[in-house]
């Protein structure tokens, strides 16, 4: 009887239930992703603002021929790569907050995983995929999720940083 120990099994558990969490949530925040046209105002004008930095080819975000700099650059700055590489359609404008979502989801792991404890992580993206807000928020293109992601990358460098200090004395 080789059983391997418990370490290497509950890795293998939780390697397969997060790549199935995976798996469910990508089939859930696609769902409908690919439906409709931009719903105004917010979509249309991240839309607008990501077409014409494409169009100048500058980092400057641009609404109707002036700098718009109400918010950071990043998001639309991805949104116009998106344009350049899928076409200028609504779902180009989509792709980056879908991507953020993605990322929140894997640094809610990684989180859980600081603490020695990926479980958490799972529930973590588990309960966070139920929201319906943020399901929402991932089908439409604005900034809301990229805020949470980076927010949530804050938190968890002061995380790390707190734990290092505490295994360091």
């Amino acid at each position: 009887m080789n059983t391997p120990p418990p370490n290497q099994n509950s890795k293998g558990k939780i390697f397969s239930f997060s790549t199935l969490l995976f798996l469910l949530l990508l089939c859930v925040y696609l769902q409908g992703f690919f439906q409709r046209d931009l719903w105004p105002p917010d979509e249309i004008r991240v839309a607008e603002i990501a077409r014409e930095m494409k169009e100048r080819n500058s980092f400057i975000p641009y609404l109707n021929g002036k700098p718009f700099l109400e918010k950071p650059f990043l998001h639309y700055y991805l949104v116009s790569l998106s344009f350049q590489a899928f076409g200028e359609n609504p779902v180009a404008a989509r792709i980056p907050s879908l991507f953020f979502t993605f990322l929140t989801f894997f640094l809610l792991f990684l989180m859980g995983k600081a603490f020695q404890k990926p479980h958490w992580g799972i529930w973590s993206i588990f309960f966070l995929g139920l929201f319906q807000t943020f399901l929402l928020s991932s089908w439409l293109a604005i900034l809301d999720n990229s805020l949470t992601f980076f927010t949530l990358l804050s938190l968890y460098g002061f995380l790390r940083a707190n734990l290092k200090q505490k295994e360091a004395s």
